[in-house]
């Protein structure tokens, strides 16, 4: 496992939250910085979607595979 994902509805903000944590020089940091308005640390990261919970799951499979995650 390189990378997890927690997806987490707020549901009186009306947004998807999103934890990331990876191992060793995986940076969820960035990736999170880049493709979901997030950040924090290079093994543990924060982000957030506007989209719904089942599209928001796609896009993320649809980036990991693209970035060969």
């Amino acid at each position: 496992v390189k990378m997890s994902a927690f997806f987490m509805e707020d549901i009186q903000e009306d947004f998807i939250k999103i934890s990331f944590r990876s191992k060793d020089e995986l940076d969820v940091n960035q990736f999170s910085r880049s493709y979901f308005s997030g950040g924090g640390h290079i093994n543990a990261a924060g982000g957030r979607s506007e989209l719904s919970m089942e599209d928001t799951i796609q896009r993320f499979k649809e980036i990991i595979e693209k970035e060969g995650f």
